[in-house]
Parts: structure tokens; C-alpha cells; sequence
């Protein structure tokens, strides 16, 4: 199985790189698909536990790694793995739109 080259970016980016070779290995091991491993990746949010748990979670249900990766805590979709992760985000403005606030926001 092969992980994607945004996977491998963000885990690099993210993760100590001593531990990134067997987070790829582990990621590779537990799914082929690349939503979930997408899911795992960024879901864990550069917690090597996290990413444990994650990968143990998508043997029990993907669903639940789905909603870990992709929603916020009110269960609002805020990203959508089947793309790349620099353009997973969703809002209004297009993918990875910037939130931060104007001055023109109240």
C-alpha cells in the first residue's frame, strides 16, 4: 500500500522526523484508502498517541475517523480528505481560504 505525497508532507511537517518513517509504515499497514489515511494524518494533529489511537479507530469504525479528522466538535464539516490536504478545507471562499478576521468583520 502506498501513502500519499501530501500524507508524507504533512506527517514530516508535523511529527519528530525520528518517528516519521514508521508513522508511514503504520498508516500504509492499517488502510489503503487515502481519505482515511488523510483522516489519521491530520486528525492526530501531531500526537504520536493520537495517531495510534487513530489508527486503531479505523479498524473498529472509519466513520468515527472520518468525523475525528474532518469535523469540528458541533459535527460542521470543515474538510474533505478525498482531496489533497492543502486543498481539503471547506468554506465559502474556496479551498484553504484565509479565516482570519478584518477589521471590517464585527
Amino acid at each position: 500500500m502506498t501513502v500519499p505525497s501530501d500524507v508524507t508532507e504533512h506527517l514530516r511537517a508535523h511529527f519528530p522526523s525520528s518517528d516519521v518513517d514508521e508513522l508511514l509504515e503504520l498508516l500504509a499497514t492499517v488502510t489503503d484508502s487515502p481519505r482515511l489515511q488523510r483522516c489519521i494524518a491530520f486528525g492526530a494533529r501531531g500526537d504520536l498517541a493520537g495517531f495510534r489511537s487513530l489508527c486503531e479507530l479505523v479498524e473498529i469504525d472509519y466513520r468515527d475517523l472520518i468525523v475525528a479528522g474532518e469535523y469540528s466538535r458541533d459535527l460542521r464539516q470543515l474538510y474533505d480528505f478525498t482531496k489533497p490536504i492543502p486543498e481539503a478545507r471547506l468554506d465559502s471562499d474556496g479551498p484553504a481560504a484565509d479565516t482570519t478576521p478584518t477589521s471590517n468583520d464585527s
